[in-house]
């Protein structure tokens, strides 16, 4: 059995830990060369200095008491008021600051249970209708709050279908979702008509724009067909925007607006009772470090709406010429037509993981999509003037057509087998081999990752989808 690390009785010298500081990122992804793709957000050296000094400053100091800190007080009040101007948000928009896209996702369902509650005396209606392109943190918001996700298909182009999820709209119904842009296609969810029938019906419209919050404004800013998606629509009642996406702040920096400080009051858990004292926090975080929000601050301001227009500028230029570049590869092709810097592409051959698994042994670090297979591109500041090496490294993968299709044989034989194996084996038995799949993943280094054709071909043949879930969860744990 391994051996975790041990409390150490004395400590390390600080010349020693600077000195083993280069060691631990050894096995990680090199992101400063330009390879990876959305795992990392930087605005480049010449605009990282100010808001790295901003969030180091205020690391040690806390959120959780505005009186104490009234400088993240005042921090996160322009924050929030920014991105409001943003989003076209008028004087009655508010909004907090949160930890992430998940986290201001998860209050804009949490404030649409509470709303319904009130609106029911108290009896929960529970039920959530999303496209199916929308991002799993509604489906996890879901499994936390006790609220039913209903996904609905989208349509050919990749966009919510906003008369298929009218149909689904019940007595239940507290909350319908579009997505700005859904991260699958890079497509934006047809908002106008979502809201519409929001109006119709009552109901809460949350746009998920943690992608494209920070990128789609400035877009438009330079002549880019953007489809309204923010508080134009009369019919949006909440939006989520990550800062630590496209705005490029620190990482733990995202933003859920409201169009009603009514809808934001619901958010707040406060208890009275507690012989600690009086307990408040406006977000599901209690104690958070004030250095990413300062680094936030710093950033929106450093940059400006001109500096964030000539960043969305150039990497929009770089997303475009990549998209060209893999629609003219005659095996290839770019799904729907995205309306910015997020596109898949797929194979016409069947072998597009084989080609991801090619291209990471080349040092390119690309997401896996599923339902169609498809490779993703999430293209940033830090792939501008890499588009020329990702083509040629992409066209040399093709061109060696023989070790694809070998490589694509095994991956299809070796996933043709685990099926038979999961479908006749007993579950204990199942079990057992997925941990010990997730040892094996745990125990590799970064060099040695499993392929993941392999893995997105089980994940998409297995007829038992609960040992799908199974795998998953056991490579996790091992992984950990």
């Amino acid at each position: 059995m391994k051996k975790e690390k041990k409390f150490t009785e004395k400590g390390i010298s600080s010349e020693v830990l600077t000195r083993m500081l280069p060691d631990h990122k050894t096995d990680d992804a090199k992101w400063a060369q330009g390879k990876t793709f959305g795992f990392v957000f930087h605005p480049g050296d010449r605009f990282a200095e100010v808001p790295e000094q901003y969030r180091a400053a205020f690391q040690y100091e806390s959120t959780l008491n505005p009186t104490a800190f009234p400088s993240l007080k005042k921090f996160e009040k322009e924050v929030v008021g920014m991105a409001a101007e943003l989003m076209h948000g008028d004087q009655h928009v508010s909004g907090s600051v949160t930890t992430g896209g998940t986290e201001s996702i998860f209050m804009a369902l949490s404030v649409a249970r509470e709303r319904a509650r009130e609106l029911s005396g108290g009896q929960v209606r529970a039920e959530v209708v999303l496209p199916g392109t929308a991002h799993p943190a509604f489906l996890k918001a879901c499994h936390y709050l006790s609220l039913k996700p209903v996904v609905v298909p989208v349509r050919e182009d990749g966009r919510a279908d906003p008369a298929a999820m009218e149909k689904e709209i019940t007595p239940q119904t507290i909350l319908l979702v579009a997505s700005a842009p859904c991260f699958p296609y890079g497509v934006v969810d047809p908002v106008k008509e979502l809201g519409n029938i929001a109006l119709k019906h009552k109901l809460l419209l949350h746009v998920d724009a943690c992608m494209g919050g920070f990128m789609l404004p400035f877009l438009e800013d330079l002549g880019y067909p953007v489809p309204e998606f923010d508080f134009r629509v009369p019919g949006v009642t909440s939006i989520s925007l990550d800062a630590h996406k496209y705005g490029y702040a620190p990482k733990g920096t995202s933003i859920v607006l409201y169009r009603r400080k009514e809808l934001r009051k619901l958010q707040f858990f406060i208890c009275t009772e507690w012989p600690g004292g009086i307990f408040a926090s406006t977000t599901f975080m209690g104690t958070k470090s004030g250095g990413p929000l300062a680094g936030c601050w710093a950033i929106m301001n450093h940059l400006g709406r001109e500096g964030y227009r000539a960043i969305a500028d150039e990497v929009m230029r770089t997303a475009i010429r990549i998209r060209t570049g893999i629609n003219a590869f005659e095996s290839l092709e770019v799904i729907g037509d995205p309306h910015m810097s997020l596109l898949a592409f797929t194979s016409k051959k069947g072998n597009i993981f084989n080609i991801g698994d090619a291209m990471q042994r080349r040092g390119w670090y690309l997401d896996r999509l599923q339902f169609p297979d498809a490779l993703h591109l999430t293209i940033t500041q830090l792939n501008v003037g890499m588009e020329g090496k990702f083509l040629q490294d992409l066209a040399s993968v093709l061109d060696n057509e023989e070790e694809l299709m070998k490589e694509y044989k095994a991956t299809r034989n070796s996933v043709q087998i685990a099926d038979i194996l999961t479908r006749f084996l007993p579950s204990a038995m199942v079990d057992r081999l997925t941990r010990m799949a997730g040892g094996i993943l745990g125990g590799s280094k970064g060099g040695t990752r499993i392929p993941e054709a392999a893995l997105y071909g089980i994940n998409a043949s297995f007829k038992n989808r609960r040992n799908i879930h199974k795998l998953i969860t056991n490579l996790l744990d091992g992984m950990y």
